[in-house]
């Protein structure tokens, strides 16, 4: 099969690959998106081979394990200093995967590669070996190396570019030496990934926090929300709570029964979909987690779960009168509906953890939002998205690049459907429990954007917006309905981001335009492999 190189032309011309990167760069990335496993390949050893690299590829997969690099006499230290950087800059190689770069004369990688790779690394470095003689770990190594490279060879690739900045940055504090340090202490890694940062506006101290439980609310966009929590676990190293498959961690009260379990006491990042329980979570999640959620004004969020989950179809309903004929005589398709349609009836409750029977009981439903008010940090709203990030980012001390988002899983505007005053005096009255939860947690949002300051939620905002934009020029192409690899309900269009030719190896962008569950299965293998489970 052919297979693409993971190098850029610029990289194969220096190496000799250009040929085969021509021959393989066109058919590849369709046929990977097919793949449920990584491909991994060997070049032959032939006299023309210069390089010896093992990979796999990118559009399944979002890290690399080991990088084998073969020297030869045709390959100058500054071709493969430059080659190596290439790679970490545009992406092939995820900083946060890197586990071993060794360098080696060798036909082939002994058991011992790293002690027959080290007086060549003093040769390739040139003039280092009394810095690298007590170099006797592959992680040594491969930070000395790639310090070395960042220092030494950046000049002759645009030195100072923001891409190739954080590119290099975040090579250098890769898991084998973060985890080094503390391998105990969650917290104790994430203050070696970052130097205390200054949030800006607020004039503040403070340092970045990295256990949250979001919970993720149906059809309120958490989606985007949970793919910067992805990005922020992924690029800072943080242990996720993930379900064996797919993207549901349960359809009942979570239990740790329902997750993958690692070899940790506690867990960073909860955020795939479940049905809330605070004591069940507080099981696997250190105790100065941060707590959060998003709310949706109950109309517009019925409309789109009614509409994405084919209730009409469920209902044996029209369906394009499917909801109207609902709301008509809601009480009784709620009475039929079989037990799988759990969600029709206060559903944000429903999934804040209120069991079914008590969904229409309006004392249960007021100890309810009691209790929740005690139990989060900070709920968010979905008309004020921008606004809700903003506190979002002041909470857990994180950078404006950090909250950057790329709207995730919406519907097209075409499959949105208008929803008729009538029709929505309806939808409040049907779900009332919504209605009160989503108005007592508008009220407390407000609150905290007045504590907040509202001249510095204007600025901070305008701030974000200017983030987004400036990522929406760099990577976007075309927003488009017809990406096979976002999935979707039969018959409702949904959108997803087409990138730029020259973004297409963006790490950032790729990740920012990566739909949920794709990057859960990137972020399940990479945790695997970080703790020697595959």
């Amino acid at each position: 099969m052919c297979v693409q190189y993971l190098c850029t032309q610029f990289a194969c011309r220096a190496s000799g690959l250009q040929e085969m990167f021509k021959k393989c760069s066109r058919n590849v990335q369709r046929k990977c998106r097919l793949l449920s496993k990584p491909v991994i390949y060997k070049p032959s050893k032939t006299s023309q081979s210069v390089l010896s690299i093992y990979y796999v590829c990118p559009d399944i997969v979002s890290d690399v394990t080991t990088v084998v690099m073969t020297l030869s006499k045709q390959v100058a230290s500054v071709g493969l200093a430059v080659f190596l950087l290439l790679m970490v800059t545009v992406g092939y190689i995820q900083y946060d995967g890197i586990k071993h770069v060794v360098v080696d004369t060798s036909s082939k990688l002994r058991s011992s590669g790293i002690k027959s790779s080290l007086p060549n690394l003093h040769k390739f470095l040139g003039g280092t070996e009394g810095k690298t003689k007590n170099l006797t770990r592959v992680a040594d190594v491969s930070t000395f190396l790639l310090k070395t490279l960042q220092l030494n060879a950046t000049p002759n690739i645009s030195r100072g570019t923001e891409r190739q900045s954080e590119a290099l940055q975040a090579v250098l504090i890769h898991r084998e030496i973060a985890k080094a340090n503390n391998a105990s202490s969650s917290q104790a890694m994430a203050n070696h990934d970052r130097a205390p940062s200054t949030n800006q506006g607020s004039g503040k101290s403070c340092n970045p926090r990295t256990n949250i439980v979001f919970f993720k609310m149906h059809k309120c966009s958490s989606s985007t929300i949970q793919n910067i929590l992805f990005r922020y676990g992924e690029a800072h190293v943080l242990d996720f709570v993930l379900p064996p498959a797919g993207n549901y961690l349960g359809h009942s009260a979570f239990n740790k029964r329902y997750m993958i379990k690692f070899p940790v006491e506690e867990y960073n990042i909860l955020c795939h979909h479940t049905v809330f329980n605070a004591k069940g979570m507080a099981e696997v999640m250190p105790v100065n987690s941060v707590y959060a959620t998003i709310l949706r004004d109950p109309v517009p969020m019925f409309e789109s779960l009614f509409t994405y989950n084919n209730m009409a179809w469920q209902y044996h309903l029209p369906n394009n009168r499917g909801l109207e004929l609902f709301l008509k005589k809601p009480e009784y398709y709620y009475r039929i509906a079989d037990g799988g349609i759990l969600h029709i009836k206060n559903p944000m409750l429903y999934g804040l953890g209120l069991p079914k029977a008590y969904l229409g009981d309006q004392s249960a439903i007021d100890r309810k939002i009691e209790e929740l008010k005690g139990q989060f940090d900070l709920v968010m709203m979905t008309e004020y998205f921008d606004e809700s990030l903003v506190l979002l980012r002041d909470l857990m001390c994180w950078e404006f690049d950090d909250v950057v988002y790329f709207v995730q899983n919406a519907r097209s505007k075409s499959a949105v459907k208008a929803v008729s005053p009538q029709a929505a005096t309806k939808i409040r009255k049907w779900n009332y429990g919504d209605t009160k939860l989503y108005e007592t947690f508008n009220r407390t949002f407000w609150e905290k954007v007045e504590a907040f300051g509202f001249d510095r939620m204007k600025k901070e905002v305008a701030q974000l917006r200017e983030r987004n934009e400036y990522y929406k020029k760099r990577c976007i192409a075309e927003v488009t309905n017809k990406n096979d690899r976002v999935w979707h309900p039969p018959g409702i269009p949904v959108d997803s981001f087409l990138l730029k030719k020259e973004a297409s190896n963006d790490v950032m962008c790729n990740r920012m335009a990566e739909p949920e569950l794709l990057y859960t299965a990137q972020i399940r293998q990479i945790q695997k492999k970080r703790y020697g489970m595959q």
